[in-house]
């Protein structure tokens, strides 16, 4: 894409962490920047903190779990603003359990965000990025996409369809002039277990928030190589860090990959069974049975 300064930029969930780092970033380069984010005062804050360093970044407060609240608020920025030229699909949650004891309403939540989402806000977008021969996409999956990882069944099912979208578009746009770039981190230091559900007894949730922060990366550092790739058209910004082990013994043989975690895992998960079951099923397999 080149120079930036001057650019609208769209960013999904910007109200905190790796969100809040990348409107900063774009805002430095000079971006016009518009951050949605579901909490009101989040996205006030973004605005606020960049208005002290003279950013020309804005805060938006919007559910983009919401199909129509999502269009009407890229619809808005584009009257104001001009067309977007960079949008950046990173809103996000985590949810955490056993996958037979999560609640129905917790798969559907963490697809909203994760995955349909991001969808609807592609399809705002790339027809008329495709139409003027120009723009980016840039996709925030997860490591945990293409590492399958016991108790978050759910966020490894919705970023991994998030990466394999993003790879998909990356083809799919040769020739058209839009670039696309996914995403892949360990680790951050943000709060998306703080802001996620997590079905876990304290004392497991407490290992996995410690396991998370050991060797957890910076956003800000992070959000200045997604700026960068974006420059430069890069499709991939791949940034395992505590990951990586895991990473090379997944390349090297998913058997491996299976035995190692299954060692690891196979006592705390039998343990964590033992003292939250799934709840008993009705024959038709669908209605909890009330005892």
């Amino acid at each position: 894409m080149g120079m930036l300064r001057g650019r609208v930029v769209v960013i999904t969930g910007a109200g905190s962490g790796l969100g809040r780092s990348l409107a900063l970033a774009f805002g430095r380069e000079g971006c016009r920047v518009h951050g949605l984010e579901l909490d009101p005062g989040r996205a006030q804050d973004l605005g606020r903190e960049a208005a002290r360093t003279g950013l020309g970044v804005m805060g938006h407060p919007v559910d983009c779990t919401d199909p129509e609240a999502l269009a009407a608020a890229i619809r808005d920025i584009e009257a104001r603003e001009g067309p977007v030229d960079v949008l950046v699909a990173n809103a996000g949650t985590v949810v955490s359990g056993l996958a037979e004891t999560l609640p129905e309403e917790d798969w559907e939540h963490i697809l909203d965000l994760n995955y349909r989402a991001v969808v609807r806000a592609i399809r705002c977008v790339l027809p008329a990025m495709i139409r003027r021969g120009q723009g980016h996409l840039v996709v925030v999956a997860s490591m945990a996409g293409l590492l399958p990882l016991p108790t978050v069944a759910p966020y490894c099912a919705t970023k991994a369809a998030t990466a394999m979208l993003a790879e998909t578009l990356a083809i799919e746009t040769v020739g058209t002039g839009v670039g696309v770039t996914t995403v892949c981190t360990g680790s951050l230091r943000t709060r998306v277990l703080e802001d996620g559900r997590l079905r876990l007894p304290e004392g497991i949730a407490t290992r996995l928030r410690r396991a998370m922060a050991w060797g957890s990366g910076s956003p800000d550092a992070l959000a200045r190589r997604v700026v960068r790739a974006v420059r430069w058209k890069r499709p991939y910004v791949f940034a395992p860090r505590e990951l990586w082990p895991l990473w090379v013994i997944r390349r090297l043989s998913f058997r491996l990959y299976l035995a190692v975690l299954r060692l690891v895992f196979r006592r705390p998960l039998k343990a964590l069974r033992q003292t939250h079951p799934a709840p008993k099923e009705e024959v038709d397999g669908t209605h909890p049975v009330r005892e």
